[in-house]
């Protein structure tokens, strides 16, 4: 447990430190994409009694999310919601995000009872996927953007994947 509690502050602090340079988006879609590898080798671990490659997967994915999809929501929903609603859309995001923490806390156990370890890890190895998708299909890159120009671009109706672009306007 420490151990794994020590991988998910290290990376934390690599997040912190590399998030405005190598933008939102590379960060998600890597980081999903090497969540999805990680409980791929859990899934494998658990299924072929490997022990020891269930634990790198273990720490893989806690290091991955840690860098991309533990911070990046945060960052995102205080960068795409419009000045005048921001208090009630990040207390709506971040009761959302919470809530869903909450629902794999309480499937997790059962769903081990149910469908095995394996089919935990690889249902959640699915969630990764659809994960990966979504950043790799809508979600925007806003780094290096002013708050301002990302927030005209919200109010103007732009796709979701394009309002960290740069608008000129005539």
């Amino acid at each position: 447990t420490f151990g794994l509690g020590l991988i998910n502050v290290v990376a934390t602090i690599v997040a912190i430190a590399t998030i405005d340079r190598l933008g939102r988006r590379p960060l998600a879609i890597l980081g999903a994409f090497v969540m999805v590898l990680g409980l791929a080798g859990v899934v494998v671990a658990q299924v072929s009694d490997m022990p020891i490659l269930g634990l790198v997967g273990l720490c893989v994915y806690i290091a991955a999310f840690a860098i991309s999809l533990g911070p990046l929501p945060y960052v995102l929903m205080s960068e795409l919601v419009p000045s005048t609603l921001r208090e009630t859309g990040i207390a709506a995001a971040s009761a959302t995000s919470w809530l869903f923490n909450a629902l794999v806390a309480l499937f997790f156990l059962s769903g081990v009872s149910v469908f095995g370890l394996s089919g935990v890890f690889f249902f959640f190895a699915v969630v990764c996927v659809i994960a990966f998708m979504v950043a790799l299909v809508w979600m925007p890159e806003t780094r290096g953007r002013n708050l301002d120009a990302i927030e005209d671009n919200v109010t103007a109706g732009l796709p979701l994947r394009r309002v960290g672009d740069v608008v000129e306007t005539v």
